[in-house]
Parts: structure tokens; C-alpha cells; sequence
């Protein structure tokens, strides 16, 4: 439960648990890529992509990982930005728009994971 709050002030001053978050979402969305690569990219008649703007881009792998990596890693330069200089009441929203995001991303991220399972269920090698 320390991830998702300020445990103490000097936390709050330095950012830190926000950076890890930020940091987690990074890795969440580069596993969200692949995911999202590997069930509509190469199994694209089983999955599809509910992003609108994904779709277009999702079988071109090289394209979207460089979209979808580099605007990612961009916001999150920026946000860290932003930290250095915030005050308690900026370091308290962005705290809660990460754990927003994060909980976005594991949400995301366990979808994928249950399409995993499907996946393996239909081509016969979880049974």
C-alpha cells in the first residue's frame, strides 16, 4: 500500500514513489505493446485492437514501437520535468493521475494476460 501513498514528508519532497510509478508505467506500456503486437499483429483473426488509433498502426511493429515508445517516454520526460519543481498540492495530483494511470495499465495488462490464456486454451496447449 506504501506505492500508492505518501508514507512520509520527506517523500512527499522528493517525488520518489511518483518517479517509480512513472518508471512502472514505462514497463507496463512497453509489455501492453508487445502484448497488443504479438494477439493482433500475429493471431489478428482470434484479437482485434479497441484502440482506434492503435489499430492503424499496430501491424507496422516497427512504427508502433517507436509511436508508442518514444510519445510515452516523452510524457514521462516531461512529467519529470514538472516534479522538480512542483509543490505538495502538484506532487499530491500527480500522484494520483500515476496511480490512475497505473491502475489503467495493470488493468490493461491483466486483459492481456487472460488473452494469453485463451489463446493457449485455443491452439490446444493448456487444456
Amino acid at each position: 500500500m506504501n506505492f500508492i501513498k505518501f508514507t512520509t514528508k520527506s517523500e512527499v519532497t522528493t517525488s520518489k514513489p511518483i518517479r517509480k510509478k512513472v518508471l512502472f508505467i514505462l514497463f507496463l506500456n512497453i509489455n501492453d505493446l508487445l502484448f497488443t503486437w504479438l494477439f493482433v499483429g500475429k493471431y489478428s483473426g482470434i484479437f482485434y485492437e479497441a484502440n482506434a488509433i492503435a489499430k492503424v498502426i499496430v501491424t507496422n511493429f516497427p512504427l508502433c514501437f517507436f509511436l508508442k515508445i518514444s510519445i510515452v517516454l516523452l510524457v514521462i520526460l516531461y512529467w519529470n520535468y514538472r516534479l522538480k519543481g512542483a509543490t505538495l498540492k502538484g506532487l499530491f495530483i500527480s500522484n494520483i493521475t500515476a496511480n490512475l494511470v497505473l491502475i489503467m495499465y495493470i488493468l490493461i495488462n491483466a486483459l492481456h494476460l487472460f488473452n494469453l490464456l485463451v489463446l493457449l486454451y485455443t491452439k490446444g496447449l493448456l487444456s
